[in-house]
């Protein structure tokens, strides 16, 4: 049933990329985002689009260094087990944390909004359950269903864009860097965060049946930064910087204000759709992330880490954690540290690269 041999075109992995990613710029950086920077939130992300385009060139640098190999058997035969072994096992359990993370915020947000009655344990369980029936179709499955559900997830941010623009005053923009650079420093991070995981096209290139080349790095590294910019612009010239920093889903508040003329209101639950979609397409992304990190080792221990991933996922989203806790982990801690880590092995990937490199012109 593990079917995630088959090859996939370098188009539905930039697609998959957009939604899996998606989610995190659109949905979860935005609030913490306009919490740190205010107002000046829309100028962190453009400084974070120029960073991601520097970014590009070192995972471009590593796409080639690693001549397009599975990463963790390059790893394995260049610099031996032990070190391929220490990133596999630290990226898996940051997978878990990223897993739990998606999952949480998702289960609160449904709760809060239509779902108030149901148990988590339900929500969390069936949500696992479709989610690993997903990635165990494998990558190729998952990116045929994702080309049809990313379509409408578009369609329905346009409208609820274009719907919003009486409510927009943009004149709340202004004035530009009033509290200096610093906020715009600080709030980076946060965008920042979601950018870096660009590197799972570094885990998905022996999957690829192009080769991946700059501009589809900085084409992909656009359309996250125009998914992270819209809803942004929106929530302060909709509701003001100090309301939307203090909104805890303020993408889907603005969905709060759509409506179709003066007899058709309500339409947030076509954001149900958006949110849900990005959702399943993450969880389900990070569970094949985990299939092919492990893909060379034996079946039966590919199995066992990933009923064990699963099992973390459905214990952590059941803990009584309250959601300013939440919230305030991942803010100051989560987000911040999920940029560091993602940094740090990209960095070191491209140090590995560089002396596997000296080393074959030194033979």
């Amino acid at each position: 049933m593990m079917n995630t041999n088959g090859p996939i075109s370098l188009f539905q992995l930039i697609l998959l990329a957009v939604t899996a990613l998606g989610l995190k710029v659109h949905v979860l950086i935005i609030d913490p985002l306009i919490d740190t920077a205010g107002r000046d939130a829309w100028i962190s992300l453009i400084l974070v689009l120029f960073v991601s385009i520097i970014w590009a060139i070192l995972l471009i640098y590593i796409h080639k260094g690693t001549n397009q190999a599975h990463l963790f058997t390059w790893l394995n035969e260049k610099f031996g087990k032990v070190v391929s072994f220490l990133f596999a096992a630290l990226l898996y359990l940051f997978l878990i944390i990223i897993g739990a993370v998606t999952l949480k915020d998702t289960v609160v947000w449904t709760k809060v909004t239509y779902l108030q009655n149901t148990p988590s344990f339900v929500l969390v369980g069936l949500f696992l359950f479709l989610c690993a029936v997903a990635a165990l179709t494998g990558l190729r499955g998952l990116a045929i269903a994702n080309f049809f559900i990313l379509f409408f997830v578009i369609i329905f941010g346009f409208f609820v864009s274009f719907t919003n623009m009486q409510f927009k005053s943009f004149s709340l923009l202004l004035p530009v860097l009033e509290h200096g650079f610093q906020p715009v420093i600080k709030g980076s991070i946060y965008p920042l965060s979601g950018m870096t995981e660009l590197f799972m096209f570094i885990i998905f290139q022996h999957r690829v049946k192009e080769e991946i080349k700059f501009k589809h790095l900085v084409l992909t590294a656009f359309l996250l930064f125009w998914l992270a910019f819209g809803p942004t612009i929106g929530a302060i010239t909709e509701f003001g910087p100090s309301e939307a920093s203090n909104q805890r889903f303020s993408a889907y508040e603005q969905w709060g204000l759509a409506s179709l003329g003066r007899f058709i209101e309500h339409l947030d639950f076509l954001s149900i759709y958006q949110w849900l979609s990005g959702a399943f397409i993450r969880i389900s992304l990070i569970f094949i992330l985990i299939l092919e990190i492990f893909s060379t080792k034996k079946q039966k221990a590919t199995y066992f880490l990933f009923i064990i991933m699963i099992v973390a996922l459905f214990v952590f989203c059941l803990l009584p954690i309250s959601d300013i806790i939440f919230y305030r982990l991942l803010k100051n801690v989560i987000l911040p540290f999920s940029f560091y880590f993602f940094a740090s092995i990209t960095l070191l990937i491209g140090l590995f690269v560089f002396i596997s490199k000296r080393k074959e012109e030194s033979q």
